[in-house]
């Protein structure tokens, strides 16, 4: 399937401590990956490296290999070549009950918290970098100190306002969204061809 600017931004980035624990391994040995090239970041649109960032899919099936290619290269006892296979399998269950807890609603992606921040953030932003405009004229003259504390108040109050607490709903709703769209973006077409 060739990505497009659509699939690209459908996929989920995933922080270093998520991956660690679905790898069943140490943040310092997940650094040491990474430094190694075994389990490069993530990268966004733009083809540069997320910092910090994971595809899980990526790098689950990377470090399966990873992990084969060091069985291969030095003989291992039978209990470590099983140890090996139950955490390939713990890793297995775990991305699934994850991907089900995500469609069920039960988690939110990262992501999707870390955007509903960023969004409230810039709106209270963008309200306080136009206070000193938009409460000038209102306080212009004024002598009375509680008259102007008071326009100020409301002025700052409804800069305030765009810090709410994050509707959990609205979250899962979207994420329900993408993921119909990613799925039909990725459903082979009826003549066997994937669509585009």
């Amino acid at each position: 399937m060739r990505k497009t600017p659509l699939t690209l931004r459908a996929e989920r980035f995933h922080i270093s401590l998520e991956i660690c624990g679905w790898l069943n391994i140490s943040q310092s040995h997940l650094t040491k990956l990474n430094q190694d090239g075994v389990l490069p970041f993530a990268r966004n649109e733009d083809g540069d490296a997320v910092k910090g960032r994971y595809h899980l899919k990526e790098t689950v099936q990377t470090y399966i290999k990873y992990v084969l290619q060091r069985v291969k290269d030095k003989p291992v006892s039978h209990d470590e070549l099983e140890r090996m296979k139950s955490e390939k399998l713990k890793i297995g269950v775990q991305s699934a009950r994850l991907d089900l807890e995500l469609k069920k609603g039960t988690i939110v992606r990262w992501v999707d918290v870390e955007k509903v921040a960023t969004d409230m953030l810039i709106a209270v932003r963008t309200h306080l970098l136009g206070y000193p405009a938009q409460v000038g004229p209102f306080v212009l003259g004024k002598e009375d100190q509680d008259e102007v504390v008071k326009i100020l108040s409301k002025f700052m109050h409804e800069a305030l306002s765009d810090l709410q607490i994050p509707n959990h709903q609205a979250v899962v709703y979207r994420n329900r969204k993408m993921q119909k769209y990613t799925d039909q973006l990725t459903e082979p077409k009826e003549n066997g061809e994937e669509e585009l």
